[in-house]
């Protein structure tokens, strides 16, 4: 299995219609967000692409 190191997820953007994103570690730090992870959704959304957010928290087990 080969696992591409990529730059960005807008090098994803053209191949994919749907992002399911984690909050936690990729959007933000936990109190802040990534710098330029709000350009990123708003470009995203901008091009009709549709988002997912979900969240694993560790304080509490599912």
């Amino acid at each position: 299995m080969n696992i591409k190191i990529i730059e960005g997820i807008s090098s994803l953007a053209k191949r994919y219609d749907v992002f399911i994103l984690d909050i936690w570690g990729v959007l933000m730090d936990g109190l802040d967000p990534y710098p330029g992870a709000a350009y990123c959704l708003e470009k995203l959304r901008e091009h009709g692409k549709k988002l997912f957010y979900f969240q694993m928290r560790r304080d509490k087990p599912i």
